[in-house]
């Protein structure tokens, strides 16, 4: 597999495994000093991110979809990657529209693969914060 579809592979994984409450799998996509960065929150390494999104989720679950992911890669050991996302949560007839958000990733490539450095995420026409990789005009 090449590092593109790797990295394409690890944003999908993630809205797969938060999807199934796997949150102790979700922790290992990410680095040990990884942020996660949503609204005014910050969570620092990976148990706290898998913690801190667990706790935001709807139970029952709902359904993340995560379109194509557009992937720069920096140089032989980093890359960023952009993403759209929206959520559906359960409804009393079916699912519901949740949210639309963007991801703005830093990934590193480690031993053990593609993994999240830092993962920013911003709804529509909110600015992403200043550390986040800006998002490719072309």
């Amino acid at each position: 597999m090449s590092d593109l579809e790797e990295i394409q592979r690890l944003v999908t994984v993630y809205s797969f495994l938060l999807d199934d409450q796997r949150y102790d799998a979700l922790a290992a996509l990410f680095l040990e000093d990884a942020v996660m960065c949503f609204g005014a929150t910050t969570l620092h390494g990976p148990e706290e991110i898998a913690r801190g999104v667990a706790a935001i989720q709807p139970t029952p679950p709902g359904k993340h979809l995560t379109g194509p992911a557009v992937v720069d890669l920096v140089d032989t050991g980093s890359a960023h990657a952009w993403a759209d996302m929206f959520t559906l949560l359960p409804g009393p007839d079916g699912f519901i529209l949740g949210g639309t958000f963007r991801y703005h990733d830093r990934i590193r490539h480690t031993d053990a693969g593609w993994r999240f450095a830092a993962r920013y995420m911003t709804t529509p026409g909110s600015a992403p914060r200043l550390d986040a990789p800006p998002v490719p005009l072309r």
